[in-house]
C-alpha cells in the first residue's frame, strides 16, 4: 500500500487537468494544483473550493477543501488542515512529513517519477481489472530499477512496453493465486495479492517476471508455435492413435486438453525465475519440449509398453527406443 495518496472530489467546478478518479502523488498533485492557479489567474476568475483526501497507509486521514487561490503548497494546506483536525495526534503529522520528504527525493529521478505516474495512470486507475494495483514507493523503485536496467533503446520510449511487461507479470500472478487457491473468492483476490506482494521472496519473482517479458517473446506466441512443433505432432498421433486405441478417445482428450495450460505453465515458471526467452527457438526448446517429453513419457507408460523416448529439441525430433 502507497505511502501517501492524494484524491480530489468531484464536487465542485470541473477542471480539465485533474483526474478526479487518480491516486495522485502528492508532488504530482500540487503541480496539478499549481497549473490550474496559474490558468485561473490568467483568466481573472476565482473558483470554489475544492475537497480534496489524504490517504497515509490505507487509511483516510483527512477530508478537508483546498483553496486554488492561497499561496502555500498543497504540502502545506495539508499540514495545516491536520493540524486543526479533531483525532490526528501529531505523530501522524510528523509521519506525514516524513512521507512527504521521501516522495519529494526519489521523485527527483525524472524517469522514475515518469515510471511511477504513468504505472499510476494504468494499474491503479480505478478502472483497472480485476483491481487497481497500488505499490509502495520503495516496491516501485525496486521494479523500476529491475526494469530500466533491461532497456535497449530511450527510456521514454519504452515506457508504455514497460508498463505492459509490469501489466503481464500482475496478471500472471492474479491466475497463479486462482489456480492455486481455488476456494479463495474472486473478492477475496485482491487482498490475496497484496499478501503475496508483502512477502519479499514473492515480489522479487514478481520483478523478475516483468524484466524478463520485457525481454522476451510473447507468451501469445506459444499459441503459433507449438500445432507447429513437429515433437507435438508426433505427441498427437500417440494420443489419438495408440493410447485412443488403448484405453480410450476420452483419455487421450483428457491428457491433450490440459496440454496448453501446461505449456503457459512452464513459460511463466523461467519468467519468474528472471530467465528470458528471446526467441521462438528458446520457447521451443525450453517450454515445447521438456512438457511434451512429460507427455509422451506419461503416454508410453499409459499404454504399457518397454518403448523410451528420446527427444531432440533442437531438431524437433522425437525418437523412440525399446528397452
Amino acid at each position: 500500500m502507497r505511502e501517501l495518496i492524494i484524491r480530489f472530489g468531484k464536487e465542485g467546478e470541473y477542471h480539465r487537468k485533474l483526474e478526479e478518479d487518480r491516486n495522485y502523488f502528492l508532488c504530482e498533485a500540487d503541480e496539478v494544483v499549481q497549473k490550474i492557479k496559474i490558468h485561473l489567474e490568467q483568466e481573472k476568475r476565482m473558483v470554489k473550493q475544492k475537497s480534496i483526501e489524504l490517504w497515509m497507509n490505507g487509511q483516510k486521514l483527512l477530508v478537508t477543501q483546498m483553496s486554488f487561490d492561497k499561496r502555500l503548497p498543497l504540502e502545506k494546506q495539508l499540514e495545516e488542515g491536520l493540524l486543526k483536525a479533531n483525532g490526528v495526534q501529531r505523530k501522524h503529522v510528523n509521519i506525514f512529513k516524513d512521507y512527504a520528504k521521501k516522495e519529494r527525493l526519489l521523485l527527483l529521478d525524472r524517469e522514475f517519477k515518469a515510471f511511477a505516474i504513468r504505472f499510476d495512470q494504468v494499474l491503479g486507475y480505478p478502472d483497472m481489472k480485476p483491481f487497481p494495483l497500488v505499490l509502495d514507493l520503495d516496491k516501485l523503485k525496486k521494479l523500476f530499477d529491475e526494469v530500466n536496467a533491461h532497456i535497449a533503446t530511450g527510456f521514454y520510449f519504452e515506457l508504455e512496453g514497460i508498463i505492459t511487461s509490469i501489466d503481464l507479470a500482475y496478471q500472471t500472478v492474479v491466475n497463479q493465486i486462482r489456480q492455486n487457491k481455488p476456494s479463495v473468492k474472486e473478492e477475496e483476490i485482491n487482498k490475496e495479492v497484496e499478501m503475496w506482494c508483502e512477502e519479499e521472496e514473492c515480489f522479487s519473482s514478481f520483478v523478475l517476471y516483468a524484466a524478463a517479458s520485457l525481454q522476451s517473446v510473447s507468451k501469445k506466441r506459444i499459441d503459433t508455435l507449438y500445432p507447429r512443433f513437429r515433437p507435438y505432432q508426433q505427441l498427437e498421433t500417440f494420443l489419438f492413435e495408440e493410447l485412443a486405441n488403448k484405453k480410450g478417445f476420452s483419455d487421450a482428450h483428457a491428457l491433450q486438453a490440459g496440454l496448453y495450460n501446461t505449456f503457459l505453465n512452464e513459460y511463466d515458471k523461467i519468467l519468474f525465475r528472471g530467465s528470458v526467452l528471446k526467441t521462438d527457438e528458446m520457447v521451443e526448446s525450453l517450454v515445447l519440449a521438456p512438457v511434451i517429453q512429460k507427455y509422451l513419457d506419461q503416454v508410453l507408460g499409459l499404454i504399457n509398453n518397454n518403448r523410451k523416448v528420446i527427444m531432440d529439441a533442437e531438431q524437433g525430433q522425437v525418437a523412440i527406443s525399446e528397452h
